[in-house]
């Protein structure tokens, strides 16, 4: 049975098999992020919302930033998996890929941006872990494949495909950035996904893609 204060999150004595104590703590450590904010919570406390010993998370953990390092980890494998998704609806539409893909991005750091905050933050940053970085390049290596697709096709201007995307992340990191921190006045939850189209358009204008020649089908959709 769940523990009342933490749904989902196994009771205390329950036995854990391998995987799931971990598993556990990091849920445990994203509602706290969600509660208190990205620097609100200790190992002591992951655990004891996990409802396990003090030195359980030890078994998984070296410390808090490991922790953390797990979170930001499952973080960008779910933004890629949304990226990802979004964009294969579109295949083969530049510009309705790079939109869809803008606006997953979007949409996942102001549903979640405590997560997206430990993501980027310096508490992960200069930690050298294969599985978070190979899960942090995934999604940026699903705009160089479409831009690359694009230049094949025609549709964009030859250039570096790396920075093309670099351009692309940067414009979606940035707006993602500037909104959870309100710094945008005038945009509802209704107006976000506007303003990321509208901005994305001028993005695409720039790397040759024709607009015209792909909106249709996306504007159905929104």
């Amino acid at each position: 049975m769940s523990s009342p204060e933490s749904p989902g999150i196994p009771a205390r004595g329950n036995r854990y098999h391998h995987g799931d104590l971990r598993n556990a703590l990091i849920q445990a450590t994203l509602l706290l992020i969600e509660e208190r904010g990205p620097n609100g919570f200790t190992l002591r406390e992951a655990a004891r919302r996990a409802g396990v010993s003090q030195a359980a998370p030890y078994r998984h953990f070296a410390d808090k930033t490991a922790l953390l390092v797990a979170v930001a980890q499952q973080g960008f494998e779910t933004l890629a998996e949304r990226m990802e998704n979004a964009m294969a609806a579109h295949l083969g539409e530049l510009g309705d890929e790079l939109r869809s893909a803008g606006r997953a991005y979007v949409e996942f750091a102001l549903e979640r941006p405590a997560r997206y905050q430990i993501m980027f933050g310096s508490a992960v940053q200069g930690e050298s872990v294969p599985k978070l970085d190979e899960a942090s390049r995934r999604a940026f290596k699903l705009l160089v494949e479409a831009i690359v697709r694009g230049q094949e096709a025609g549709e964009v201007r030859p250039g570096d495909p790396v920075h093309f995307a670099l351009t692309s992340w940067s414009l979606s990191h940035g707006l993602a950035t500037l909104l959870i921190a309100g710094q945008i006045e005038g945009v509802d939850a209704d107006g976000v996904e506007g303003l990321a189209l509208r901005h994305f358009e001028i993005l695409e204008a720039g790397m040759g893609v024709d607009a015209s020649a792909t909106s249709s089908t996306f504007d159905s959709e929104v």
